[in-house]
């Protein structure tokens, strides 16, 4: 652009401009100033055709950052792409991502899943927990463990077992779990989302206090198919009555 060329009495046709700052109202545009040192003595017309076309660069970038990969229609045409990473800052979840993406497009179990991809099920975890890994290592047949548990349309109880057998905490637990939540309600539809509601809808009927014990199980089983034992209505009675305890402590010291 040359110093002769003013375009400051043209009129854009059908066009409607809704900011009145280039700049601040501009995503990153204050960033980007700040960056490149634009607009600090003053604006040239070359400086602003620079500093939007940064713009347009930038936003280019974070849009391509953000693409969502392309998942062929045969599982077995499925790639890993070579700069999907599984370890460093901001990046361990590209993997995570890859993964629960491809798990959610295709009929393919966990562990299959991971071993046409060529990745190692501890990879996978160091995916998961990103920085909060603290040298798990997970097997094939452990990934198949917590998918069969979590697939389950009314999860086993014996979930400190399941904890130990994999030698984790309860936080590393949920973190393996979280994949196949998804995977659970695409099983079981709308009688999945029954079984989650059962431990509210025992919640407030116990606390309540309109019905007997016997009563309240048998209403949660009918209207969610668990089953409860009158020992669970039990603690919530009496975490209830600790909670009240606690807070009377509270304002009396």
């Amino acid at each position: 652009m040359s110093a002769d060329d003013d375009l400051s009495d043209v009129i854009p046709i059908g066009v409607t401009i809704g900011i009145t700052d280039g700049v601040n109202e501009m995503w990153m545009g204050r960033r980007i100033c700040e960056i490149q040192g634009y607009g600090e003595n003053g604006w040239t017309a070359d400086q602003m055709l620079d500093y939007f076309t940064d713009l347009c660069r930038v936003y280019d970038t974070w849009c391509d950052s953000k693409a969502p990969w392309i998942m062929p229609d045969d599982w077995q045409q499925l790639v890993l792409p070579p700069d999907v990473r599984h370890t460093g800052y901001n990046r361990c979840h590209e993997l995570r991502d890859f993964v629960a993406k491809a798990y959610e497009r295709y009929d393919l179990g966990m562990s299959d899943l991971l071993r046409h991809l060529g990745v190692e099920p501890t990879m996978w975890m160091q995916s998961l927990q990103g920085s909060q890994y603290r040298g798990l290592t997970l097997t094939y047949e452990q990934v198949n463990q917590v998918e069969d548990w979590n697939l389950q349309i009314v999860p086993p109880t014996q979930v400190k077992e399941m904890m130990a057998s994999l030698g984790v905490s309860r936080k590393t637990f949920d973190t393996l779990s979280e994949p196949f939540r998804k995977r659970r309600i695409k099983v079981h539809g709308e009688d999945a989302l029954k079984v989650d509601r059962a431990p509210e809808l025992l919640r407030q009927l116990v606390l309540a206090g309109e019905h007997k014990t016997d009563v309240i199980l048998q209403m949660v089983y009918d209207a969610t198919g668990v089953k409860y034992g009158k020992s669970r209505a039990s603690k919530i009675r009496t975490d209830a009555r600790d909670g009240i305890v606690r807070q009377r402590k509270k304002r009396i010291y």
